[in-house]
């Protein structure tokens, strides 16, 4: 499945990984648990573009800060410091 990002979250497993601490990780990789975007394309056949949900987004989460993604730095250093007051996220 292609799916263009429009946003993506940042979160401490990526923090942690790239500190070093995930073991079993190798780089170059790259990282991210937390996206939404746009289902471009569903080559497998497993899936077809009609049959998936546009539109919804359910979080449970609180959002703290929004960057644009060539402000990721600064999106990284509010999380180490803790600046955040909530989730991370980074526009695309």
């Amino acid at each position: 499945m292609l799916i263009r990002v429009r946003a993506f979250g940042i979160n401490r497993s990526e923090l942690f990984t790239r500190q070093g601490h995930s073991p079993s990780v190798t780089f170059p990789r790259v990282l991210g648990i937390e996206a939404v975007g746009t289902v471009e394309a569903a080559p497998g056949g497993e899936f077809t573009t009609a049959a998936l949900p546009t539109g919804v987004c359910l979080t449970a989460y609180h959002v703290g800060k929004v960057f644009h993604l060539d402000e990721i730095v600064e999106a990284h250093r509010t999380m180490e410091e803790n600046r955040a007051g909530g989730k991370i996220v980074v526009l695309t």
